[in-house]
């Protein structure tokens, strides 16, 4: 008797990003980079459900490099550590027209990613920071490789001109300086001695430039994120009184 074929499955699995599987949509905004560009699903991941990926260092540099017309990108490690588990990164990334903009990355042994998984490692941590560097860059020179793409497709040209990131971002920091609690008011004495203990000579954010504000701008976003899980009235209490 002839035996029976096996019974195969051709049936292709949808790309995955580290543990989590993606939803429709993702599949098919990563299918559509993977197909395009050559990168590969490790390369893409995404926050929950929400349909605008993230991509790693590797898939960045691919990205801008096909869809912008940036002449220089540079992304150098910045502090390393290891005592306290931190890496940094500054991405400078100079315009045609000769404006640049400096930003800043920074990544945490034993953070948390959009995947559900952790950061075992400095090194693991420097690479992450090195592409949250990246993408701080691209973001303020307003390059968006999902809308670069797009516009491509349709065989249109991007500009990748500066949009007011400045006033964007001074806005987030104050909302953000609020929520923690260091502007009350009218009252901005402890949001002033914050400035002023992280950068000195400066006590405005206004005054702050464009790298310092990138950097100040992480440390509130980590901030409100552990805000949770630390009671920050007492820093707030001895900002206050460090007039």
């Amino acid at each position: 008797m002839t035996p029976a074929p096996a019974i195969t499955n051709d049936t292709q699995r949808p790309p995955t990003t580290a543990r989590k599987v993606l939803t429709l949509q993702q599949e098919t905004v990563a299918r559509e980079f993977i197909e395009k560009y050559g990168l590969e699903p490790k390369q893409i991941s995404f926050d929950g459900e929400r349909e605008e990926p993230i991509f790693d260092f590797d898939a960045l540099s691919i990205l801008s490099l096909r869809l912008s017309d940036i002449p220089e990108i540079r992304v150098e490690p910045g502090d390393f550590n290891n005592a306290a588990g931190i890496a940094t990164a500054n991405c400078r990334i100079l315009l045609a027209d000769g404006r640049v903009r400096e930003v800043y990355g920074s990544c945490l042994v034993g953070e948390l990613m959009y995947d559900g998984s952790e950061v075992t490692d400095i090194n693991q941590a420097l690479k992450i920071a090195q592409a949250r560097a990246l993408r701080n860059g691209l973001r303020a020179v307003a390059f968006d490789p999902v809308r670069a793409h797009n516009l491509a497709k349709t065989e249109q040209q991007s500009s990748n001109e500066f949009k007011d990131v400045r006033s964007k971002e001074l806005a987030e920091a104050h909302a953000l300086g609020q929520e923690l609690g260091y502007i009350v008011g009218d009252n901005k004495v402890a949001w002033s001695n914050l400035i002023s203990v992280n950068f000195p000579g400066v006590r405005s954010s206004g005054d702050l430039n464009d790298l310092q504000r990138s950097q100040f701008l992480t440390m509130l976003r980590a901030w409100k994120t552990a805000r949770n899980r630390a009671n920050p009235s007492a820093l707030v209490g001895n900002l206050l009184n460090n007039d």
